[in-house]
């Protein structure tokens, strides 16, 4: 091989590395409504290693016995569930690209969103409301049986990160329907909705706590 193919090598060598390394590549966590890809802030949990399995049950009690609940036709969001989101999801002014590709905007808004987009943080309230609503005009006819307003403010906060499509395959629901209202608190924090594409995600830990503890709120 003489000296002038192998410089041209070289250069496409060198070439294709720096398209495979170039900034984007690593994506934002947050995937706006209906995702668990929160990889760019994950960080591992505590006492994590190959026989650590689950992550920490509830750490809210249960105190529902007797509590009012009602059909959820009835029920708001109230503020709660939007400010659980605001912590978890952030605010970003600029659009940004998630791992799936898509783009997202103020608190992980998707619908109609591309790269240049800016708002600004009135319509970044605006966004998160309409969404919610979205997200919670879902949940209420999934709902076969009354619950608490914390109960289904929760579920809701819930599909707005794992999806509306999850939530209604998902164990949490499924106690809910079932009136086991006190299981259904602890399979929120179960150990799929910890992980995001494998390992268990500190982030997500916290986030499920946090769900938690809002559906047992009395």
């Amino acid at each position: 091989m003489n000296r002038s193919v192998l410089k041209i090598i070289i250069v496409l060598a060198a070439l294709l590395l720096a398209a495979c390394s170039e900034p984007g590549s690593k994506q934002p966590r947050s995937e706006g409504p209906g995702s668990e890809s929160e990889t760019a802030q994950t960080a591992a949990v505590a006492g994590q290693g190959p026989g650590w399995q689950t992550p920490p049950r509830c750490g809210t009690p249960y105190r529902g016995e007797g509590a009012q609940r009602l059909d959820a036709g009835k029920l708001d969001l109230g503020t709660a569930c939007a400010s659980l989101i605001r912590h978890y999801e952030g605010l970003r002014l600029n659009a940004y690209r998630g791992v799936s590709g898509s783009w997202f905007v103020g608190y992980g808004h998707s619908r109609g969103v591309s790269r240049g987009d800016r708002i600004t943080k009135a319509e970044a309230e605006r966004l998160l409301q309409e969404d919610l609503e979205d997200v919670a005009n879902v949940v209420r006819p999934l709902l076969r049986v009354p619950v608490t307003a914390y109960e289904f403010r929760a579920l809701t906060c819930l599909a707005f990160n794992i999806g509306e499509g999850a939530l209604k395959r998902d164990s949490t629901l499924h106690a809910v329907n079932r009136k086991e209202y006190e299981r259904a608190g602890d399979e929120i924090t179960t150990l799929r909705r910890t992980r995001s594409d494998g390992p268990i995600v500190q982030h997500l830990v916290e986030r499920r706590q946090e769900e938690c503890a809002l559906f047992r709120r009395l």
